[in-house]
């Protein structure tokens, strides 16, 4: 059984969320449909992604972080809520037992993203 405990946070556009621990992210959005809240972190270059549980007691569920590794950008993805992946909406799914997967590296190269424009632009 969780901890009932909450703490109530407001969000930057002021809404009012309980939270069972105090973000550490000061920056505070909900997202349209009020099932998620992203904290921003600019010193860390990091988005805190909160999600509620039944109680409507929002919960760290993950972050995404930003950063430059060997010359190169990427986006790592952190959580220990991770339940499935999807690839081009090929969707792997992960085992609930199997709490080994925490993290998702992704390298970034911009010359993919200019060529792919440059091939779109040529189609029209």
């Amino acid at each position: 059984m969780r901890d009932k405990e909450f703490e109530l946070v407001s969000t930057f556009l002021g809404e009012t969320f309980k939270f069972h621990k105090n973000p550490k992210s000061k920056l505070l959005f909900e997202l349209s449909n009020n099932n998620i809240i992203i904290g921003i972190t600019t010193s860390i270059s990091c988005i805190d992604c909160f999600l509620p549980d039944e109680e409507g007691i929002y919960h760290y569920a993950g972050d995404i972080n930003f950063g430059l590794d060997d010359n190169e950008n990427y986006i790592n993805l952190h959580s220990r809520s991770i339940s499935a992946i999807s690839f081009n909406g090929e969707k792997i799914s992960v085992p609930n037992h199997n709490d080994n997967l925490t993290n998702v590296k992704i390298n970034l190269n911009v010359d993919k993203s200019v060529n792919w424009f440059e091939k779109l632009s040529k189609k029209f």
